[in-house]
């Protein structure tokens, strides 16, 4: 399905005859001429005639003015329109003004692999049932169906399961109304990243293992009476960390938590300071990669006394430099 493009002018001022704008009707400057525009009268809006409208705007050394300024709109009783910006605005045509009868209407938002889309909608009104708007959670018609949208009531926000999503927009021939606006925004998925793996403790002095719950509460929370008790995660992957937080005891303590792509080479640190039977929670303005965290406490004359490490993350798509490894 294709689309067509409404265009209007809400400024035009230019140097008469020297400094001109000119419209094609399609995606080159060896598409139809719709004209050249010049000087201080504001050009009619128009329609296309294709999905496709180019324009040239040339200046010479002289004169200069303010220029043009023009809005754009996708419209027509049925058009395929496909969206990749990570931050957009979808509408129903003519909107804020009723839309047409019998419109056809789909659009397709796709997002990078791994990303995730967030849809807030900022109005809705359609004639109920007869005019509705279907959202599908996945890039085609036969994704699984999230829901058909009609009448007053605005639709909740909500969050796609995969980085697309896809929504179909009808119309009849009777009422029409004012439609909808909604606002997407790619997001990235974060899960936990730390689940199965161990904290290795590199000082049992004055006592023997004791465990450090990493992703996963547990009744009994890890203490060790050594004043030198460091413990060392190996995540086994290298992960961009969005999110760590450490989950403490009845005692409130400070602890130092650094994060690096090899052993020894940290390059993120922070000091979480829990209170008692609460949480501290980290987010690093450098992501990283990471594979290797340790905790220990600060000042480090003080035992460690932990109940939790939650680690959130997602996997790097890129191969770590040789260098760093």
């Amino acid at each position: 399905m294709d689309a067509e493009l409404e265009l209007d002018f809400t400024y035009f001022e230019t140097e008469y005859c020297h400094d001109y704008l000119e419209i094609f009707n399609g995606p080159s400057t060896s598409s139809p001429s719709i004209g050249k525009f010049c000087g201080s009268t504001t050009p009619s809006g128009f329609r296309s005639q294709s999905n496709s409208v180019y324009f040239v705007f040339k200046t010479d050394y002289s004169n200069t003015y303010r220029g043009f300024s023009l809005t754009y709109m996708f419209i027509g009783q049925g058009f395929l329109r496909e969206l990749t910006d990570p931050y957009g605005v979808i509408t129903s045509p003519y909107y804020p003004l009723d839309y047409e009868n019998y419109n056809d209407c789909e659009w397709a938002i796709r997002a990078q692999e791994g990303k995730r889309i967030k849809l807030d909608f900022t109005y809705f009104a359609t004639e109920n049932c007869n005019d509705y708007l279907e959202i599908f959670n996945g890039p085609s018609k036969s994704s699984p169906y999230i829901g058909i949208f009609c009448g007053w009531t605005i639709p909740s926000g909500f969050r796609s399961q995969s980085n697309s999503v896809y929504f179909v927009f009808k119309t009849d021939g009777s009422n029409t109304f004012r439609g909808f606006s909604l606002t997407y925004l790619f997001f990235t998925q974060v899960s936990s990243v730390a689940i199965g793996k161990t904290a290795i403790q590199t000082d049992t002095a004055n006592e023997g293992w004791s465990f450090l719950a990493v992703d996963g509460l547990t009744d009994t929370c890890s203490t060790t009476t050594s004043i030198n008790a460091e413990w060392k995660l190996d995540l086994t992957e290298y992960y961009l960390i969005e999110e760590v937080s450490i989950h403490s005891s009845v005692e409130s303590k400070s602890y130092e938590i650094e994060m690096g792509l090899a052993r020894g080479k940290y390059e993120a640190a922070a000091i979480l300071s829990p209170s008692a039977f609460s949480s501290a929670t980290w987010r690093p303005t450098s992501k990283g990669p990471y594979r290797h965290v340790t905790v220990m406490a600060k000042p480090q004359n003080q035992p460690l006394t932990i109940c939790e490490l939650q680690i959130k993350g997602s996997e790097q798509p890129k191969k770590p430099r040789e260098s760093m490894s």
